[in-house]
């Protein structure tokens, strides 16, 4: 189902509350929000005209979204009104994450940013990452307040909410992950650039690789259970450049589903294992209520 609200800017992420309450964020400080499911989406003022990467909501009030040149907001009341937070960087901003509404963590670049009181203040902590590092990082994802995981040119694992960050994939030039996602604190996958996936069951200290099928760059990855997942991106070959996969397996095997989309898809996220969205370029969202299989 395409879904349109008359916008073309870029969309970045999207994120829900629950199944009726979603936002989407992307190019030139835009930010969109649903309050049935997606059937109607209304623009919101972000106060900036910076590209926004990133967006997570704890319930339908409370809510960030990270983007360029430091930009970091906030909203208590469900976007109505977003508040510019204080600017601790000049990065880059690429993914926002958090664990409850007082904790969380926000990365980009060698950054690494995390907050214990709802975003007033926020304190930086040591990626170890330094110029060597081609790719910055990129996504960030906790299953509790101790134990987290962020990804770009390397994988990094926190076991004590930050405070100390270690490599568990080593220094590569060729590594470009986009996103990561665990269903559980053992179960995770990773995807990034030239259709990579990988895949860890101890909680992050070996990855494995999974065949997608694709060389086409994957941006996101999403699951609901430890079995039924979906990554997004983009074709290289053919008009339709909008690339879905699915898995039921774990990500043993992965499948082509039908995008009907000529955009790069840049972001996923489902409520449930039969309802979910994507969102990318050209300002197009799409949404599935049979798993992805139209």
């Amino acid at each position: 189902i395409f879904q349109s609200y008359g916008v073309k800017n870029r969309l970045r992420s999207i994120n829900f509350s629950d199944s009726n309450n979603g936002w989407t964020v992307g190019d030139s400080g835009t930010i969109l929000k649903t309050g049935n499911g997606g059937n109607k989406w209304i623009s919101q003022i972000s106060g900036t005209k910076n590209q926004l990467n990133s967006v997570c909501f704890t319930d339908s009030n409370t809510g960030w979204v990270v983007g360029d040149r430091g930009t970091i907001l906030k909203t208590t009341n469900s976007g109505d009104t977003w508040i510019s937070l204080i600017n601790v960087t000049g990065e880059w901003l690429e993914s926002v994450f958090f664990i409850d509404s007082n904790t969380g963590w926000i990365v980009g670049g060698s950054t690494i940013l995390k907050t214990t009181d709802s975003g007033n203040n926020w304190t930086n902590q040591n990626s170890g990452m330094d110029y060597w590092y081609l790719w910055g990082l990129e996504s960030v994802y906790f299953t509790d307040s101790n134990t987290g995981w962020a990804v770009g040119s390397t994988i990094l694992k926190t076991t004590d909410g930050g405070i100390s960050w270690i490599s568990k994939y080593g220094r590569t030039s060729y590594l470009a992950l986009q996103s990561v996602y665990f269903s559980d604190p053992n179960t995770g996958w990773a995807v990034g650039h030239d259709g990579i996936i990988l895949k860890t069951s101890d909680g992050g200290d070996k990855w494995m690789y999974q065949t997608s099928g694709t060389k086409g760059d994957l941006y996101s990855v999403y699951f609901t259970d430890s079995n039924t997942g979906w990554a997004v991106g983009e074709n290289w070959k053919g008009p339709l450049h909008g690339k879905i996969l699915k898995t039921t397996d774990g990500g043993d095997n992965w499948i082509t589903l039908s995008s009907r989309s000529r955009e790069w898809l840049k972001s996923v996220y489902f409520i449930d294992s039969n309802t979910g969205w994507v969102v990318g370029t050209g300002g197009i969202i799409l949404k599935t209520t049979n798993g992805g299989e139209n």
